[in-house]
């Protein structure tokens, strides 16, 4: 079973966002470039398992049409594709509507693309954005959050634990300021509850425990 996306010159390449398995861990979701750059640098091997949305199952790399060997991009195959014509594929059996995996404890979010990707790795395999250096994995606990956020919130306390350092400066800086007439700290109010009640993750990415 091989599965394969026609580009518009006619030639096999990878689509759509992809999730890989190395290792025994998952990682994802990955643009088709990035897993071909991964396929290409040996980070990504033949025996590795990868999904995408509409697979049914899991599958192994080397079922992807276009993803090792020769670059989909060389001028030279795309000119001998434009000659011929390319297959098409058929089996309609693997394109069932799946639900993403759930994503493995490990991970942390990409501040920059919103992506998934180990707590040690060096950069977003999404986007290639440099990871800034954790300086621990434990997770920040969400009720302490909320409870300096309810109580403390006009000195911006809740964020400076959460590491959100820019932005509780700026309500501290207010309250100190204007504090005392009264009135920032209405907008002040409901700008804290409207953080304690939808941020979840801390400045590094990690799940509020």
């Amino acid at each position: 079973m091989n599965i394969g996306y026609l580009n518009s010159n006619g030639v096999y390449a990878v689509a759509e966002q992809w999730f890989y398995e190395t290792d025994g861990r998952k990682h994802g979701p990955v643009w088709g470039h990035v897993l071909k750059h991964l396929a290409m640098s040996g980070q990504l091997k033949e025996s590795d398992m990868v999904w995408k949305d509409g697979l049914k199952e899991w599958v192994l790399a080397k079922q992807v049409r276009g993803l090792f060997g020769v670059d989909p991009e060389s001028p030279r195959l795309a000119k001998a594709s434009q000659s011929a014509s390319p297959p098409i594929v058929t089996d309609q059996s693997i394109l069932q509507p799946q639900s993403v995996p759930s994503y493995q404890p490990g991970f942390i979010y990409c501040r920059t693309c919103g992506g998934n990707m180990p707590q040690t790795a060096a950069f977003c395999i999404k986007c290639g954005t440099a990871v800034t250096p954790l300086r621990g994995t434990e997770s920040k606990s969400r009720l302490t959050y909320v409870l300096l956020g309810l109580f403390l919130g006009w000195f911006g306390v809740h964020n400076f634990y959460a590491g959100f350092t820019t932005r509780a400066v700026v309500q501290l800086l207010i309250t100190v300021l204007v504090g005392w007439t009264l009135v920032p700290l209405i907008p002040l109010s409901i700008w804290n509850l409207i953080e304690v009640c939808t941020v979840n993750r801390d400045s590094n990415g990690h799940v509020f425990a």
